[in-house]
């Protein structure tokens, strides 16, 4: 009879005698009859005798030792604890069915044993019996085995990264570590910085408020200057009111002798604020100064109206009949004549040609104490003849006078001539020589009267922008404009102009020499 079949029907009597139910699987019958413990007990086994048999111990052992010693009784360490559990429970469904498989096998060998073989015939079939169930657990045990090998080494990779992700994250710290030591310098530095810079801010406040005390002060002296101008505006209408009262105008000249006194009360004023700003004190105008200023005024209303009254003298006279009137310092002249003579040098464009010889005759009147020489330029502009101007400065003193005529040529109608910087190096060469210079202005022309608004332009700048010293003396040519003044063609001054313009620089020479103290810089 089959083994398989004798068991499945030994089972299925066993269950009946329980009261349990026999249908199922072979496997299921073993489960239901190992749940009831029915199997195994002394009181209800149909085979109790072969439990103290010699021949139960090796029949009934190899289960319990094949289920649980070979993957829970070895040592694999306390590292390897979760791994075999794991693996229990994996393969302990198999072990159970295993096991069912035995305890079949066990009952149909002691069935077997019932019927009273021998001993050698007994081992024969324990050995046939579990020859196949050996084999197949140590197919399990080696699968279980490899599976507990493979399961460990991913365990111990899993260590291995685990062990380098320690030590990267370790190197990380350390390198943030040293970002933060170098982040703390760098902080330590900045609020060092930091200190400073608000020590610097306190510095600056102060400064500020200092700044800004001295604005408010500097912005009440302002406020003080514009009242000054105010009131000087306010006298310049006043004087112009004056001047109508007591000057006539000739209706024929250029430029009418009115613009010219307005200029140089204009020229006053602006001396007078030039003062004003020096001054360091910035202390009120004393009423002194406003009488100094209306004296001046009223001198040069005088000097207009005398040049007035010899102008209409020397109306229809030839210059041989006319008589000099300042004739007062004649003796001096004598006396300078016996030591060394005056040298006068004249350095001007075409309008000084015949000049010298009038200037001489005007000057050594009374004696020779003046010695004349001129050195024309015809159409020369300007700063042409400033290096001439240079060189016949070489050799002459203090009490030496040079006169200049230029300008002329510069003037075009789509060009207004600035001369400000010719004007500037003239002065350099007269502080550098100590050198009298007479700066005659630019003439105004009848030849071409659309030019003298130009030349206008040009003659304010000199006398009103131009910083002069003492020993720079300005002329202004613009009080000779009367047409009888003038050639035919209307461009140069005739002999009756030379005469008079002789006769100005003259006197102005005699004054500048006989009396250094002159303050007045324009005539």
């Amino acid at each position: 009879m089959d083994l398989n079949l004798l068991r499945v029907v030994d089972l299925k009597q066993k269950l009946r005698e329980k009261g349990l139910k026999t249908s199922g699987s072979k496997t299921e019958l073993i489960l239901r009859l190992h749940n009831s413990q029915d199997i195994g007990s002394p009181t209800k086994s149909p085979i109790a005798s072969p439990v103290t048999s010699p021949m139960t111990i090796p029949v009934s052992s190899p289960p319990a030792s094949m289920a649980f010693t070979p993957a829970s009784t070895q040592s694999h360490g306390p590292e390897n604890d979760g791994l075999i559990n794991m693996d229990y429970d994996v393969s302990n469904e198999k072990l159970k069915s295993l096991l069912c498989k035995m305890m079949t096998a066990v009952e149909s060998t002691l069935k077997i044993i019932d019927k009273k073989l021998e001993k050698d015939e007994i081992q024969a079939l324990v050995a046939s019996i579990f020859k196949e169930t050996v084999e197949f657990y140590k197919e399990e045990l080696d699968v279980l085995g490899k599976e507990v090998r493979r399961k460990k080494g991913e365990v111990l990779d899993e260590k291995e990264s685990h062990h380098r992700t320690i030590q990267e994250a370790r190197e990380e710290i350390d390198t943030l570590e040293s970002q933060l030591q170098i982040q703390k310098s760098k902080n330590d530095g900045i609020v060092e910085d930091l200190l400073k810079s608000r020590n610097t801010v306190k510095i600056l406040k102060l400064e500020c408020e200092k700044i800004i005390d001295e604005n408010e002060a500097t912005e009440k002296e302002m406020d003080e200057l514009r009242q000054r101008n105010e009131d000087l505006a306010e006298k310049i209408i006043i004087y112009e009111s004056m001047l109508k009262e007591h000057i006539e105008f000739d209706s024929r000249a250029i430029i009418k002798n009115k613009d010219i006194v307005l200029m140089k009360m204009r020229q006053l004023v602006k001396a007078n604020q030039y003062k004003i700003t020096q001054d360091k004190g910035s202390h009120p105008v004393p009423v002194s100064t406003s009488r100094q200023m209306q004296k001046s005024l009223g001198e040069e209303i005088i000097k207009y109206r005398r040049l007035e009254d010899e102008i209409s003298k020397e109306k229809g006279s030839s210059i041989k009949n006319n008589e000099e009137p300042r004739t007062n310092q004649s003796n001096n002249l004598n006396n300078i004549s016996r030591v060394q003579k005056i040298q006068v040098k004249i350095i001007a464009d075409s309008h000084g040609r015949n000049l010298g010889k009038v200037l001489s005759d005007q000057l050594n009147q009374n004696s020779s104490s003046f010695e004349v020489k001129s050195a024309l330029h015809p159409n020369a502009k300007f700063h042409s003849i400033v290096p001439c101007i240079e060189n016949e400065c070489q050799g002459m003193t203090s009490n030496d006078f040079l006169i200049i005529i230029a300008g002329t040529n510069n003037i075009t109608k789509t060009f207004k001539y600035d001369p400000y910087n010719d004007v500037q190096k003239v002065i350099e060469y007269s502080d550098k020589n100590r050198v009298n210079i007479i700066y005659v202005t630019i003439p105004y022309r009848y030849d071409n009267t659309s030019l003298n608004g130009n030349i206008y332009y040009s003659n304010y700048i000199t006398m009103m922008d131009c910083n002069l010293p003492q020993r720079f003396i300005v002329y202004d040519s613009s009080i000779l404009t009367q047409r009888y003044y003038f050639t035919k063609h209307g461009l140069h001054f005739n002999r009756n102009g030379k005469h008079v313009l002789a006769i100005e620089l003259s006197t102005l020479i005699k004054a500048k020499y006989f009396d250094n103290s002159t303050s007045t810089h324009t005539f």
